[in-house]
């Protein structure tokens, strides 16, 4: 990386590193990262990835206030510029190639099902514009019917029961950390652009065909879109195809030469699920409460998904059963009207982009 920014950041923690007495392997210990990272820090080869890791570096070498308030100064200053370079080198690598697309976050409403009624019957017009909807948004939420015995006919022609209960917003590209997601790619590293921020991702990736490799993290938003409360009763993963892995490059979405991208507390709901098994169930981590949740238009209800495969490329898409007073569905969610997809990486090739050289290559170790 070497700019002056940096280099001013690396002469005052090795400044305050060497008053310490610490070496380099007892100080990497105390930060929990490798060795060859706290050289790169030192050095200017690389700039902490954000202000706690430098935080962090002050407190184990006990500098003082004065200085801990000088390298927080210098790690904003060199973060500006590694921003900037990274923006640059983007935008020259993706100037005359498109790699953006709308946004996958969409939210999709479902109707109620009506007792008495075996299927839907939508006019000719009507049918249409819900296609094209469909096809717009990229999404495709499909309703198993289901009713309750007994309703009256009264109450089922209810206005009330003509209104979508709830909508489901899907964002099948998000990240726990910039070091976490991997993507396959069927391109030589000289033919892929950067890796994107979270935000863009869903672009990236739809541009250049990229798979999740080993895991794929889904994240839900379920709301009530009336007065009622829904009750989310189940959430089921199906695995509809599997394959060999795919033998393609494996990036990192992590830039190398930089550390501590340590990821925050886990505040939402998270289910893991081992998409190798015969019949893959959700585990929900941390043990937290376990289904049913509520949503309502005031409440909504956040899920997430972590799918994982070490063994195969598998296509899979998620049911959500849900039930409001007497009514009852089942959600599929999948992307882009086609399954999710997720492929082990398997030992294959690895590259991470570097800022310093603005190229994929081997990533730290």
């Amino acid at each position: 990386m070497n700019g002056s920014e940096a280099a001013e950041l690396a002469a005052l923690l090795r400044e305050v590193k060497e008053r310490s007495g610490l070496s380099y392997g007892a100080l990497a210990k105390r930060l929990h990262t490798s060795t060859s990272t706290v050289h790169r820090y030192c050095n200017a080869d690389a700039v902490p990835a954000d202000s706690t890791a430098v935080d962090r570096f002050a407190q184990v070498c006990r500098a003082t206030p004065a200085e801990q308030t000088e390298l927080r100064r210098r790690w904003e200053l060199a973060d500006l510029a590694r921003t900037r370079k990274a923006e640059a080198q983007r935008t020259n690598q993706l100037a005359g190639a498109d790699v953006s697309r709308p946004s996958t976050e969409k939210t999709i409403e479902t109707r109620a099902t009506r007792p008495g009624l075996r299927r839907y019957r939508i006019p000719m017009l009507a049918a249409a514009l819900l296609a094209a909807v469909l096809v717009a948004t990229g999404l495709v939420v499909a309703l198993k019917p289901g009713a309750a015995q007994g309703r009256s006919r009264t109450t089922a022609a209810a206005p009330t029961d003509t209104d979508a209960p709830l909508s489901v917003t899907v964002r099948p590209y998000t990240w726990e950390d910039p070091c976490t997601p991997h993507y396959l790619v069927d391109r030589p590293p000289a033919q892929v652009p950067p890796p994107p921020r979270e935000q863009d991702a869903a672009g990236w990736a739809g541009a250049l065909g990229a798979v999740s490799a080993d895991r794929q993290r889904v994240e839900l938003t379920v709301q009530g879109t009336g007065n009622d409360t829904i009750v989310l009763q189940a959430l089921h993963v199906r695995a509809v195809r599997t394959a060999a892995p795919l033998p393609w490059n494996n990036f990192a979405m992590a830039y190398r030469g930089i550390g501590g991208c340590g990821g925050g507390p886990v505040d939402v709901v998270t289910f893991d699920t081992n998409l190798d098994s015969a019949q893959p169930a959700m585990t929900v981590q941390d043990d937290l409460p376990n289904f049913p949740y509520k949503a309502s238009k005031s409440d909504p209800q956040q899920l997430v998904v972590v799918a994982q495969t070490h063994a195969h490329d598998i296509g899979w898409y998620l049911e959500l059963e849900w039930s409001s007073g007497a009514r009852h569905g089942t959600l599929r969610i999948d992307n882009h009207g086609t399954p999710f997809r997720t492929s082990a990486a398997l030992e294959r090739p690895t590259y991470a982009y570097g800022l310093d050289d603005g190229h994929w290559g081997p990533p730290d170790n």
